[in-house]
């Protein structure tokens, strides 16, 4: 009797696989003699109970030690590298041998792949396999181009993805053979991510049809998960004797056609009408005279995988339904009103809808402090955020700068720089992203409250505390604008104490910062140890890039920077990399032709040595 608690539960089973089995298990690839063997992509919807003993639930993941027996001449392959072969009294020594794979990692059975073959390999690298019918050199050659392909990309994914460690990967081409749409682990490339699968997959297209009386064929249902770009619905309302709308599809024509089932919505009635467009009826016209009065839109309710484009009417009837029902949730809610920004502003990007329509949807962000309905305006600023500086220096853009402004202001007032105890996060996290989009924006109460706080806390830290998250805030934009004696003391205050953290904030402020931080006299205060340690390093290195991506744009200290960079940049930074640092963060035509200026005479005095005259001949395609 087992009692309650943790158990490892494993299993030893030992089966015997025959032709017959080929149906349900595998599929054969058959050219040239060559028989290769692969788990067939039906059976994820049968289960791999019948194969051998266990839970065929997709979520649930076991390790799996796999041997197979096989013919000698073959080839057998599997999710993890090849352990071991071995034979024993009762296999026939010359005909049979095994094959010992090390353990999976935790997968789903649905994961699990085993190949037999006769193609031979093609190591494209010491854990990395190209699977093919290649007999001769000239079929080799075919293959060239899906090596490198497979090499480039590896080494792209190895180097972004570091932490992950790939023991195998076999890629096995097969002609004419269709994919099941499932990664299996060290066969395919995209098997090192796993994911979690649900029953509900196979059965989603009959519910679709179902839902919108609409026939789903395979190849229709292919479309949704094999295409990278969405289409955009269009719903266009011409006026006459009677309203007509017209809705329609548009898409890459290098893409096929998708089938979008569709509930459209009257604006300011309860009203639905649910619709579909298919690859064979990519556009409809409804007739609603009853309705003359009303706009509709698309509700896209749970999901709608496309954009939806309005006609200039309609986008102004919306606009105002959104304004006048901030808020207030009933009529369009909070998922059509972040699809209706999320789509206005890639319509605008894509030249396709009016900067003026834009700002008119986004100005009922004004009344809203609901997080997830403010999300596609905060990645809004995201997007734009690489370009305000270059807003800032040019005045036909000041407008831009203020829209942004008016729409954060009544937000900020509502909530406040303070958190509250019984506060949801999602608030907590719109205050945090609400003021540091005001003060980036340099929103003045903004940056008065960021120097407030940041005096308080200073006068008594005790008394006034700083919640982690709220201490670059506090510290920056409160220096940002605070007087010298302020950050004086915090300067002092790091030279007591010696709290490295405090070491980044100083160069937020204007002050002194690049002769003072980066000075000898405050490196003075490092020990010789501490020169050394590479957290030491670091700092500096992250203290120097930091003035210059804060300051190198403001004149007066571009000039400081450029005349102590060779003395003062960290010995790590070689000053070809220094000054890209600085050209990536100056935004006018004066201050670039300044460091064209450093340039120019900094080659004539040092790059002119032999060593250097490849770097001289970078600087110089850099600037001209």
């Amino acid at each position: 009797m087992l009692l309650p608690g943790l158990y490892t539960f494993k299993i030893e089973f030992f089966g015997h696989l025959t032709e017959k089995y080929d149906e349900n298990f595998f599929r054969n690839v058959s050219n040239r003699n060559t028989v290769t063997f692969l788990i067939a992509p039906h059976i994820q919807a049968i289960g791999m109970r019948q194969l051998f003993p266990c839970w065929d639930i997709p979520h649930l993941k076991a390790t799996f030690t796999i041997s197979i027996k096989h013919h000698r001449n073959l080839t057998t392959l599997s999710n993890m590298p090849i352990k071991y072969h071995s034979t024993n009294n009762l296999m026939s020594m010359e005909i049979e041998v095994w094959t010992h794979f090390y353990t999976t990692p935790p997968m789903s059975t649905f994961q699990i792949a085993i190949v037999v073959t006769e193609y031979q390999p093609i190591r494209i690298s010491k854990n990395i396999t190209l699977w093919c019918e290649c007999y001769s050199a000239e079929q080799t050659l075919k293959f060239e181009f899906a090596q490198r392909i497979i090499n480039n990309i590896t080494l792209h994914l190895k180097s972004e993805l570091s932490e992950i460690n790939i023991p195998k990967m076999d890629h096995i081409a097969i002609p004419n053979f269709p994919q099941d749409g499932i990664s299996k682990w060290g066969i395919i490339f995209h098997t090192t991510f796993s994911s979690i699968m649900s029953y509900n997959f196979w059965s989603m297209k009959e519910k679709l049809g179902e839902a919108y009386h609409c026939y789903t064929s395979l190849n229709e249902f292919s479309t949704w998960i094999q295409y990278k770009h969405y289409p955009v619905v269009s719903w266009k309302r011409i006026t006459g004797s009677k309203v007509t709308n017209i809705l329609s599809q548009s898409y890459n024509m290098s893409y096929s056609r998708w089938l979008i089932p569709i509930n459209l919505k009257a604006i300011s009635l309860n009203i639905n009408y649910e619709t579909c467009l298919t690859s064979h009826i990519n556009s409809i016209k409804i007739s609603l005279p009853q309705l003359l009065m009303d706009y509709w839109m698309v509700d896209i309710q749970h999901a709608g995988y496309y954009r939806v484009k309005y006609d200039s009417l309609t986008w102004d009837a919306i606009a105002k339904h959104l304004n006048d029902t901030a808020g207030d949730y009933e009529s369009i809610s909070i998922i059509n009103r972040v699809k209706i920004i999320d789509d206005a502003f890639y319509l605008m990007m894509e030249r396709q809808l009016n900067v003026s329509v834009f700002w008119n949807l986004a100005q009922f962000l004004s009344q809203e402090t609901n997080f997830v309905v403010w999300y596609p305006m905060l990645k809004v600023l995201e997007y734009m955020s690489i370009t305000l500086p270059l807003l800032k220096e040019e005045i036909e853009f000041f407008d831009t700068i203020e829209k942004f402004k008016k729409l954060l202001e009544n937000p900020l007032k509502t909530l406040g720089y303070d958190e509250h105890l019984m506060e949801n996060d999602l608030s907590k996290c719109l205050r945090q992203e609400i003021v540091k989009w005001a003060c980036t924006l340099e929103y003045n109460e903004c940056e008065q409250a960021a120097r407030r706080k940041l005096q308080q806390h200073l006068q008594n830290p005790e008394i006034n505390p700083l919640l982690p998250v709220w201490k670059h805030w506090t510290y920056c934009r409160g220096l940002a604008t605070a007087n010298s004696s302020t950050w004086s003391y915090v300067k002092d205050t790091w030279l007591k104490t010696r709290n490295h953290t405090l070491l980044p904030y100083l160069t937020c402020s204007g002050y002194g910062s690049f002769i003072d931080i980066a000075s000898s006299s405050i490196l003075e205060r490092f020990t010789q140890d501490e020169r050394q340690n590479i957290t030491i390093i670091r700092l500096y290195i992250d203290i120097f890039h930091s003035i210059i991506m804060k300051h190198s744009n403001t004149y007066y200290i571009l000039e400081q920077i450029l005349s102590y960079l060779e003395i003062l940049k960290p010995k790590q930074i070689n000053i070809l990399t220094a000054l890209a640092d600085i050209i990536n963060h100056v935004y006018s035509s004066k201050k670039l032709k300044k460091v064209n200026k450093f340039n120019s005479n900094y080659i004539y005095q040092f790059l002119f040595r032999p060593g250097f005259i490849s770097v001289r001949l970078i600087l110089i395609s850099v600037f001209y």
